[in-house]
């Protein structure tokens, strides 16, 4: 079993806030009887509790007054399977932050790039928000991966261009039926677009995760603390 968090990493600094983790087994949702957590700021113990389970989505609630530092956090999550009752424990890292990052691109975007989306959009579907999101999650994913920590950046719309790339090459794989067809070649074109993008990107930054933006980084500048 495997525990993802399904919203951003990130929750507000003096603000209520949640996060919620979905368990999965093989790509598939597991069923929960219970969870409970553990939030520790390096090795201080900062709030413990049970989660609001339901089915296997786990939400961790957080007062307002839980966080009053902007900082870097790790969440020990522990679940209860309902059927054999096997309980697994797995680790978060997320961040308290006075502002959140949120994709700031929409189908209006997208289109200005590729007019014909709206005519290619799946049967049942009116927009590309879940491309979006998942796009903007695989930008976040990818600053970690690379050892840069997204939470010092102070505004989303810096990220735009490249949310739009990869945002279309998100969509484009989903209607890629074969290796080397023309949704195939438009999403290798997307992602090598992503990558020009994210490679010469300059952004501003506020190192103390307040939100307030101190100085102007490149890629190159903006490390993660570990």
């Amino acid at each position: 079993m495997t525990s993802v968090i399904q919203s951003s990493r990130q929750v507000y600094c003096g603000r209520a806030d949640s996060l919620s983790l979905s368990t999965l087994l093989d790509g598939e949702a597991v069923a929960l009887s219970a969870a409970s957590f553990i939030v520790y700021r390096g090795s201080e113990e900062i709030v413990s509790g049970n989660c609001t389970v339901v089915g296997n989505v786990s939400t961790v609630s957080f007062g307002a007054s839980t966080f009053d530092v902007p900082a870097e956090y790790r969440l020990v999550l522990t679940t209860t399977r309902s059927t054999g009752g096997a309980v697994m424990v797995t680790q978060h890292l997320f961040w308290a932050v006075y502002h959140k990052l949120l994709p700031m691109v929409d189908d209006t975007v997208l289109m200005r790039r590729v007019p014909t989306l709206a005519d290619d959009i799946w049967s049942g579907e009116t927009n590309y928000q879940d491309q979006i999101d998942e796009a903007f999650s695989d930008i976040l994913d990818d600053l970690w991966r690379s050892g840069y920590d997204s939470s010092v950046l102070v505004d989303a719309g810096q990220l735009n261009s490249a949310l739009t790339w990869k945002s279309l090459a998100v969509i484009f794989w989903g209607f890629m039926r074969a290796d080397g067809d023309v949704w195939d070649r438009r999403y290798q074109d997307a992602e090598k677009k992503y990558s020009d993008v994210m490679a010469s990107i300059k952004l501003d930054i506020a190192p103390d995760y307040s939100g307030i933006p101190t100085r102007e980084a490149n890629m190159a500048t903006i490390r993660m603390r570990r």
